[in-house]
């Protein structure tokens, strides 16, 4: 993981290093003394490029540049498939942010996809950005972290942020394909110049995507891919394949799954090697899991802003650059994910039912204050929805569920291993964005995409559902038996999995519910206790869906209970859960630590103190 923070002042004064390095030391994922790994300085200290790392020295991957007259740096978070050299930010291919500083100031550049993060804060005294929201806002505001309670409905509501705020005041996120520049007179931000125009063809996408990987070709090693019965896993196999890319492919789950059944099929077709492993959390038939560990982590890694429900990496991972895992995320983006909802990308009426559907699914949970600023920091999206309509969800997801969700992810990830994620990458996204939507959304791009890298596949059903072309049957008799033995593959459980330890296990779930219950006065200033109570208090086995609420609930709560994982303590959390092989779940044993009783009536009465002090300093600030 490569860490960037800027800081200019305002006020004339240099920049406080010993400050700096005490932040870092609090608020950085990995081990780290908090001196940075690389700087530079202007000549009047005022403006303050560093740079911290976990990953070994790499001689083609200098943590910072310095300009040709030495009056400047910068640095790169994420990857470039090519050096960017004297090139313009637009022209560089990969997953990356860049931050530079001169004399003057600060300039932070998003790529198209976003998903590597820029945060800034402006304060009176200083402009800080980053590429990591608690480090800015510890930078910007020394008596942080202060939550940012309407930045936090957000992931309650969805699991991630759904506007430009963050979990801290404050703090805001970086636009994809952005260009942010700060010096003493302004901060003023503008969409990175592109140089493409016009309507994108399959066969442009194509090239882009192969472009995307074929510096890995030559590896050593197979890069390890996470393959499962759906379409963006196979569209990644099939561009690895189609470049040389040596792969590997894991599929987790049970023999009769429609993943692993599909998966082990595509695989052999293309032959590759693949191994099938159980599910999370499985071994032997028994379930291991740990949710407080889950949740620590989410918190550590994603601060905050990624529900624990999704699996987002260890805290202090040792960084492996041998090891380059792939996945299909992000493949929603050629197919225009949110918008493919609809049934005529032209309704304003239906874009904006669909909007609210997604942004305001939690809203009644909410306390009517900040459920009353919550809907207004989202009213703009549902304005965007009434005025772009079908464009106005594809933009959401591109801005909201890639920048900000897969972003958080990937470089909660990253503290293990470089995340090559071809979806993502920079000409990508800004080549499948001018295809038009409609070809998108219809599936038709991801389908003559795949045709065109591996063919052999065409024949191979999916696990869940057909392509969205393909969902109405032909009257034609004989085209009606070939579109049957299209019909997507299923098992016990339909098109899904079996058991989800996550959404499926009432231990897990008690677990989750007490630290919700538990949750210092913060969370029960954003969130209606009496609602939420009678939520996570519904007889009987919630639905899935509930559960992952549940996820989102209980990570808001253990951020604001850990002060975002900034408390020491917090680090040693955990409550396993243990299910014997064959046991039924609701007979199961949760396993608990001695003293942890004691210790949780110790931590509620430390949470109810600060709460009580949090509200009277506020009476109190002039």
């Amino acid at each position: 993981m490569r860490v960037y923070l800027g800081v200019l002042r305002l006020d004339g004064r240099a920049v406080d290093e010993t400050a700096v390095a005490d932040v870092a030391r609090r608020g950085l994922p990995f081990r780290t003394d908090g001196r940075p790994d690389a700087s530079w300085r202007s000549a009047d200290g005022r403006v303050h490029l560093h740079a911290w790392h976990n990953e070994p020295h790499q001689l083609d991957r200098p943590l910072l540049t310095s300009a040709p007259d030495g009056h400047g740096a910068t640095g790169w978070s994420g990857y470039m498939v090519q050096p960017a050299g004297p090139a313009r930010s637009g022209d560089v291919a990969g997953v990356w942010a860049r931050l530079a500083a001169d004399e003057h100031g600060l300039t932070a550049e998003t790529c198209a996809s976003g998903a590597e993060v820029v945060y800034h804060a402006r304060t009176a005294d200083a402009v800080v950005v980053g590429n990591r929201a608690l480090l800015v806002h510890l930078v910007a505001d020394a008596a942080g972290p202060t939550a940012d309670l309407v930045g936090l409905a957000g992931v309650v509501a969805t699991g991630y942020p759904v506007t430009d705020r963050t979990a801290f005041v404050g703090v805001r996120a970086l636009a994809p394909a952005s260009r942010l520049r700060a010096d003493a007179h302004e901060v003023a931000v503008h969409p990175l110049a592109s140089t493409d125009l016009g309507t994108a063809t399959t066969a442009d996408v194509a090239e882009r995507l192969i472009a995307s990987v074929r510096p890995l070709a030559g590896l050593a090693e197979p890069v390890r891919l996470g393959l499962t019965g759906g379409r963006d896993s196979r569209l990644i196999l099939a561009l690895l394949h189609a470049a040389g890319v040596p792969v590997q492919a894991r599929t987790t789950g049970a023999a009769d799954d429609p993943d692993v059944v599909v998966a082990t099929q595509v695989a052999a077709a293309l032959g590759t090697p693949h191994h099938v492993h159980p599910p999370s959390g499985m071994r032997h038939g028994a379930i291991d899991v740990d949710p407080l560990e889950r949740l620590h982590a989410a918190v550590r890694l994603g601060e905050g802003m990624l529900g624990a429900y999704d699996r987002v990496g260890k805290v202090d991972d040792v960084y492996r650059p041998e090891l380059v895992p792939f996945s299909g995320s992000g493949g929603e983006i050629l197919r225009g994910y949110f918008a493919s909802s609809m049934a005529d990308l032209d309704d304003a009426v239906e874009a904006e039912r669909e909007l609210r559907a997604r942004l305001l699914v939690g809203v009644r949970r909410l306390n009517p204050d900040l459920g009353a600023a919550y809907q207004e920091d989202v009213a703009p999206w549902l304005e965007s929805a009434r005025q772009h309509a079908g464009a106005a969800l594809e933009d959401f997801y591109v801005r909201q569920r890639i920048a900000r969700w897969q972003g958080a992810a990937r470089s909660a990830t990253s503290t293990g291993s470089l995340g090559w994620r071809p979806f993502l990458d920079h000409h990508v996204v800004a080549t499948a964005r001018r295809v038009p939507l409609p070809t998108r959304t219809s599936e038709r791009l991801v389908a003559d995409v795949l045709d065109r890298l591996a063919p052999e596949l065409a024949g191979i059903r999916f696990a869940g559902q057909r392509w969205a072309f393909d969902r109405t049957a032909p009257t034609d008799p004989a085209a009606r038996a070939a579109w049957e033995q299209r019909e997507p593959v299923g098992g016990r459980h339909g098109g899904r999995a079996g058991l989800d330890w996550r959404t499926d296990l009432n231990q897990v779930r008690e677990v989750l519910r007490e630290v919700v219950l538990d949750a210092p006065p913060e969370l029960w200033e954003l969130v209606d206790r009496r609602r939420v109570e009678g939520f996570l208090g519904r007889a009987g086995t919630p639905s899935r869906k509930d559960a992952v609420q549940t996820w989102h609930l209980a990570t808001v709560a253990w951020a604001l209970a850990s002060r975002f994982g900034t408390e020491g303590r917090a680090a040693t959390a955990s409550r396993p859960v243990h299910v014997e092989p064959g046991r039924p779940e609701s007979t199961a044993v949760v396993r608990h630590r001695p003293g942890e009783v004691l210790a949780a009536a110790w931590r509620r009465a430390r949470q109810v103190v600060r709460g009580v002090r949090r509200r009277v300093g506020r009476v109190l600030r002039p």
